[in-house]
Order: structure tokens, then C-alpha cells, then sequence
């Protein structure tokens, strides 16, 4: 192989991995956010007695959610930090 191919070759794998690492992240960001607003929702509605309604629910997954950006955006600055 020449340079330029391996180059090229590089540049293909860094997409590839990049990519994937995206993906990955979203991934792990939606498991977070579900585990815990279902775990909210299970302890309210076991230490209330009472079920949620759905717009119940959604208001706890924006609150989560909400919550959850702002330290996101910490932990992103801290990793870039670190580089």
C-alpha cells in the first residue's frame, strides 16, 4: 500500500469509529434517561399508592431530561478539558 491509500484508509476507519461512538453515546443517553424516569415513576408510585397518568410521566422525563442536559453539557466540557 502507498501512502496516500493508507491515508485514505485511515480517514475511513476514523469516520467509521466515530460514527459508531456516536451512535453508542445516544444509546447509552436514552438507557439513561429511561432507567431513570422509570425508576422515579416506580418510587412515586409506590411510596404514593397512586398510578401516574401519562402526562404525569412525561413531565417526570422532561424534568430528568432537562436536568440531565445541563450536566451533560458539564461532563462534555470536563472531557474536553482533559484532552
Amino acid at each position: 500500500m502507498n501512502e496516500q491509500m493508507l491515508i485514505e484508509l485511515q480517514h475511513h476507519i476514523s469516520q467509521v469509529i466515530g460514527d459508531h461512538t456516536a451512535k453508542m453515546a445516544i444509546a447509552l443517553n436514552n438507557y439513561v434517561l429511561d432507567t431513570a424516569a422509570s425508576t422515579a415513576i416506580y418510587a412515586i408510585e409506590k411510596s404514593t399508592g397512586n398510578k401516574l397518568s401519562n402526562d404525569e410521566k412525561d413531565k417526570i422525563l422532561a424534568s430528568i431530561m432537562s436536568a440531565m442536559d445541563g450536566k451533560l453539557e458539564y461532563y462534555m466540557q470536563q472531557a474536553y478539558a482533559a484532552e
